[in-house]
């Protein structure tokens, strides 16, 4: 019988059937996890789960917003009554502005909080990260390119040991620590080395976590040219580099015009710009950017 894990009050809690789970009362945003899912994600995405989502009222939530309007203007009558008053006996005031946490950015706690995992994950200053990347970039010496690039993909991804994380707690390796075992770890774990690396000899990347149905995984982007017309030139770079003319490159060209690399290790053969994990959905994190985001897609 599948076991379901949540997140209540910013704890994991778990585990629990399906009619433990009903008991549970989770909403459409509960953070939940389940053996054979790769991430968190909210209940509204699983679709087994439909039929014990509990769904506000319409009526109830009609009645409370009827309520909350009413005293709104209540307040705002005595507020603009009082200012009035307050107004012709003195005219100085001094007004205190409160920041409200609206549900769009509760809910993206989640997504600030892997952020920041992947900001100390992404250790590309760390020596240990930055001597092994400057090896590997060394067979195609001078300033920062594709072949750079090539190399240290090729070295990690025939290298990899995939080993799954524990199913009581998702770790977030940072890029040394996969270094010091032996280049082993899970499907975000090779994808935070991969960045690392390319940011420690000067290239950008960028990390998405994205799900479909069956579940999901994280993998690496390299920004590969700012012009899409130059970008004909990296994927012809790529096949030489490999003694081909029929590698299919796979990249995405963002509203910006920058094309970014895929660097997954999905696809056969498996070289840089192979085939895209097929998401549904996707968080796409810049954990180096100045300043750090996420966006999605």
């Amino acid at each position: 019988m599948k076991k379901y894990y949540i997140v209540e009050k910013g704890k994991k809690s778990g585990p629990f059937n399906l009619e433990e789970l009903r008991m549970k009362n989770i909403n459409l945003d509960t953070l939940i996890w389940f053996d054979g899912q790769q991430d968190w994600d909210k209940a509204k995405n699983i679709k087994e789960l439909e039929i014990i989502i509990k769904t506000p009222n319409k009526r109830k939530r009609l009645f409370w917003f009827l309520i909350i309007a009413v005293i709104a203007i209540l307040y705002l009558i005595l507020t603009v009554e009082d200012e009035s008053i307050n107004s012709y006996e003195n005219n100085e005031f001094e007004y205190q502005n409160t920041e409200i946490e609206t549900p769009e950015i509760i809910s993206n706690k989640y997504e600030k909080e892997q952020l920041q995992k992947l900001i100390e994950a992404i250790d590309y200053d760390n020596p240990i990260t930055n001597d092994y990347a400057v090896k590997l970039a060394s067979y195609f010496p001078g300033d920062y390119n594709i072949g750079q690039v090539c190399n240290i993909y090729d070295y990690i991804v025939k290298r990899w040991k995939y080993v799954n994380d524990s199913d009581k707690k998702e770790n977030i390796r940072s890029a040394s620590r996969s270094i010091n075992n032996n280049l082993a770890g899970d499907c975000d774990d090779f994808a935070i080395l991969i960045a690392a690396m390319i940011e420690s000899i000067g290239g950008d990347a960028r990390v998405s976590f994205a799900y479909n149905d069956e579940g999901g995984h994280a993998f690496t982007e390299v920004l590969a040219t700012n012009s899409k017309e130059d970008m004909q030139l990296i994927v012809d770079e790529i096949n030489y580099l490999y003694g081909t003319s029929s590698f299919r490159i796979y990249y995405y060209n963002d509203k910006k015009g920058r094309c970014w690399l895929n660097l997954d290790w999905f696809g056969e053969p498996q070289h840089p710009g192979g085939q895209y994990y097929k998401y549904d959905k996707r968080t796409i994190y810049y954990p180096s950017g100045n300043p750090p985001y996420f966006e999605f897609e």
